[in-house]
């Protein structure tokens, strides 16, 4: 299985509103997450590569605290943040994906929800749940979209 941190509830981002609050939140969750698998089966340096030295995540978290109101990180500090964490997260799937059997099995994968799968398909970390009213609404949109389309 690919890795894959730019898709659709990334794009969501974009829209600057609640569920782009919600996005961020889970996106900077699968992020940590795959960097701790990359970590605890490549090493320290695989995972510093890979994900720019947890750049993605301190952007993510900056456009967050954006959205959230703060007055240290204005408007286009957002749109700085998240070009970087777009164009990063993009880098790293190139990346991670390039090494065919690297990504799937030594990396680790990424479920749907999230939970850490180890090379032998076994649940190895079942993380907390994270998902709020907001969530359940942009699953609702994505249900909906993909019946229209």
């Amino acid at each position: 299985m690919a890795v894959r941190l730019v898709n659709r509830l990334w794009n969501k981002i974009l829209d600057r509103d609640a569920f782009a609050k919600q996005a961020l939140k889970e996106k900077i969750i699968e992020v940590q997450q795959l960097e701790e698998t990359i970590r605890l089966n490549e090493g320290p340096e695989a995972a510093k590569v890979a994900l720019k030295d947890g750049l993605i995540v301190h952007a993510l978290q900056r456009c967050l605290e954006n959205l959230q109101g703060s007055r240290t990180v204005t408007e286009q500090d957002y749109w700085v943040n998240y070009e970087f964490a777009t164009a990063a997260a993009k880098n790293a799937e190139e990346i991670l994906n390039d090494e065919d059997d690297v990504g799937s099995v030594q990396f680790g994968i990424i479920s749907e929800g999230y939970g850490v799968i180890d090379e032998y398909d076994e649940l190895v970390d079942e993380p907390d749940e994270t998902l709020d009213e907001e969530a359940e609404i942009i699953e609702e949109e994505e249900t909906r979209d993909e019946e229209e389309e």
